[in-house]
């Protein structure tokens, strides 16, 4: 089974202050190696994907760094496991788990109407202050289905104050005391 956030964690612990460049890498990298037919298998192919894998990813501009040579061996196993199909996720997952390292909280905040940009700042401010966090990435999505308000989903929790999850938790309520 394939765990992107475990091979995540695995590239952002060998690169450690090269994460960033590495990630831009993986980014550059990976519309070319999608281009790679089937699963690779034995040392002879293994060999040559790395060197294609290193010729495409000279246009980065990396070449001479650590954090290209690790990123071209990283990106070389997760072909030759057969995981080239998981790249993109695997790549997100390298990015939140070096703003995980930064103190960066990565959220999605669904709206029923797209809030104002003066509210948006407050919000993420709050929400620094109420998690610690040093700085706050939010996805935001039009969800009209709410009715009203917004839901947060961050760091493993969710906030419901959507007047669709306002009635639905009345509903559940008046159930109970029927």
């Amino acid at each position: 089974m394939f765990i992107p956030e475990r091979w995540a964690d695995a590239f952002v612990n060998v690169l450690d202050e090269g994460t960033e460049a590495g990630l831009e890498i993986l980014m550059a990298l990976a519309p070319i190696v999608k281009t790679i037919p089937g699963k690779v298998s034995g040392l002879l192919a293994a060999r040559r994907l790395e060197a294609m894998i290193r010729s495409a990813g000279k246009k980065t501009g990396f070449e001479h760094e650590w954090s290209f040579e690790m990123s071209c061996r990283f990106v070389s196993l997760v072909v030759l496991h057969g995981h080239l199909a998981e790249l993109d996720r695997l790549i997100e997952a390298v990015g939140v788990c070096i703003d995980r390292r930064q103190g960066i909280l990565q959220g999605l905040l669904e709206y029923a109407v797209k809030p104002e940009d003066s509210f948006m700042r407050e919000f993420e401010e709050a929400l620094k202050r109420k998690t610690g966090a040093k700085g706050i990435r939010l996805e935001g999505r039009l969800e009209p289905e709410l009715l009203g308000g917004y839901r947060l989903k961050a760091a493993g929790f969710l906030i419901d104050a959507s007047l669709s999850g306002a009635l639905k938790r009345m509903k559940r309520d008046l159930g109970e005391h029927s």
